[in-house]
């Protein structure tokens, strides 16, 4: 029990050094790509400043050139569509409430450009550039008393060029759900998403933050008089961590299963070891009692072979022959507590008519029916065989049985010698205790089959025994 308790303690400091192991990877992975975030947020904010401020007067003037010529068209009465030209104007709306008049060369892209307005600069004075598609406009709001004059210009300047590359650079392959940089007044200058126009502020600082896009690890942080402000998606992250989490359950389950399998194993090895070490000293008691028996046997025997000399004829003959055999089988008993055994080869037919002879009296009401060839030989000891074969055919008469069937077949490098007949059946309980040494459900010594089964292990064999509609004891041993 303290080799079980031992195992079960390692187990369960494997198990928590598994999860400690897994929560500092994690914790490592985790850092690790935050700091990444942070790397690339810094540096793509210092190329994205320079650029803007490239730009940022040209981009003031092209836009007090719109206001002004959107002013004028007002005044003249202008249509919608006459807004628009090819240099300045590429889409125009006025807003009021829900009400939505306009015209735009890019009608793809309306709705993408009215949510963006919706969500970040309605009822504001505001000018952002903002990437659609392949695209980066210019998008201007005006806010007239209580109208939004919403602006699309195509934005083409150099600057831009460059930040739309840098984007189409760096975008497919980061994490990055949306960048904006934002003026004093926290309106975008700059916006790009990949997910609707959705843009949350938090304040200048990290933070991890659940949205539509999923979890999001949010950075704003102020460079000169702008904000600059980015979000990474965590799903690479979140799928490692399941991951490395999937592969901790399959260990532990994996190791769980394997010490419930070692546990199960050394209780068996335990209960085993009890029941041996309880037959082991039954063995002993059954081996000192045996042994005396053994000696005052023989005394007799060696007694009854001297008187056996003042027989004459076939009497005597028959005396000293059944002597003989009563002393080999006597010996035979005691090579039991062998490990080695000195095998020949047998013919079977010839042992188990031997056997037969031998029970000769006790089995005249026994019908028995043999299917032996003349050549079929097995290797072992023939005294100990012959134990093991008697003491089956006396399993039969002893159980009732009227006929007996023996017979054999090849399985492998066996010969099995099949011992089949009709006695009254074993009940089902108690089949598995068959073979155990002192149990009998005759009354008897319950040594019999015990003895057999020993027999046929120092063989390096083994016996079956199969109850159906009749009893059968399948005897397996090495051809000889």
């Amino acid at each position: 029990m303290k080799r079980i308790f031992l195992n079960l303690g390692i187990f369960l400091v494997f198990i928590l050094f598994l999860l400690f192991l897994n929560f500092v990877v994690q914790q490592n992975i985790e850092n690790l790509y935050i700091n990444n975030y942070k790397t690339n947020f810094n540096l793509l904010s210092f190329l994205i400043k320079d650029y803007i401020e490239k730009d940022e007067k040209s981009r003031e003037e092209k836009i007090k050139k719109i206001k002004e010529n959107i002013i004028s068209g007002i005044k003249n009465k202008k249509k919608i569509e006459e807004f628009v030209d090819n240099y300045f104007v590429q889409g125009i709306w006025f807003i009021k409430n829900e009400n939505i008049k306009g015209f735009s060369l890019y009608p793809q892209f309306e709705e993408e450009i009215l949510s963006f307005y919706k969500l970040n600069i309605k009822g504001k004075n505001a000018s952002t550039l903002l990437k659609v598609d392949k695209i980066t406009f210019l998008v201007s709001n005006f806010h007239l008393d209580t109208i939004d004059i919403l602006v699309l210009s195509e934005e083409k300047g150099v600057s831009t060029i460059e930040i739309n590359e840098i984007f189409s650079a760096i975008l497919p392959v980061s994490e990055i759900v949306y960048f904006s940089v934002l003026d004093r007044s926290r309106n975008p200058v700059i916006f790009f998403s990949l997910f609707e126009d959705f843009l949350p502020l938090k304040g200048e600082g990290s933070y991890s933050i659940n949205t539509p896009a999923g979890e999001i690890y949010h950075i704003e942080k102020k460079f000169s008089d702008k904000n600059f402000v980015i979000g990474y998606s965590l799903k690479k992250l979140k799928d490692f961590k399941f991951k490395t989490s999937l592969f901790l359950i399959f260990l532990i389950l994996f190791f769980g299963f394997l010490q419930t399998f070692i546990f199960y194993e050394m209780l068996r090895f335990e209960k085993l070891k009890i029941k041996k070490d309880k037959e082991i000293e039954h063995l002993k008691e059954m081996a000192a009692i045996s042994s005396g028996f053994s000696h005052e046997i023989k005394n007799s025997l060696n007694a009854l072979a001297l008187l056996s000399k003042n027989l004459e004829g076939e009497y005597k003959e028959i005396f000293e022959d059944e002597i003989e055999r009563i002393k080999r089988i006597i010996s035979s008993i005691s090579i039991l507590g062998k490990y080695e055994i000195e095998k020949k080869k047998i013919n079977i037919k010839e042992i188990i008519k031997e056997s037969l002879d031998f029970l000769k009296e006790e089995t005249k009401n026994l019908k028995v029916i043999t299917e032996l060839k003349e050549n079929e030989t097995v290797c072992g000891d023939r005294n100990l065989l012959f134990i093991a074969f008697n003491n089956i055919i006396k399993n039969s008469f002893e159980a009732n049985a009227k006929i007996l069937k023996i017979w054999t077949q090849k399985k492998g490098n066996y010969r099995v010698i099949n011992f089949m007949d009709d006695g009254v059946k074993v009940s089902y309980d108690k089949i598995d205790k068959i073979f155990n040494p002192f149990f009998s459900t005759k009354g008897k010594t319950g040594l019999g089959l015990y003895l057999v089964k020993k027999i046929i292990e120092i063989h390096e064999g083994k016996i079956e025994f199969i109850q159906k509609n009749e009893k059968i004891f399948k005897i397996y041993l090495k051809d000889g």
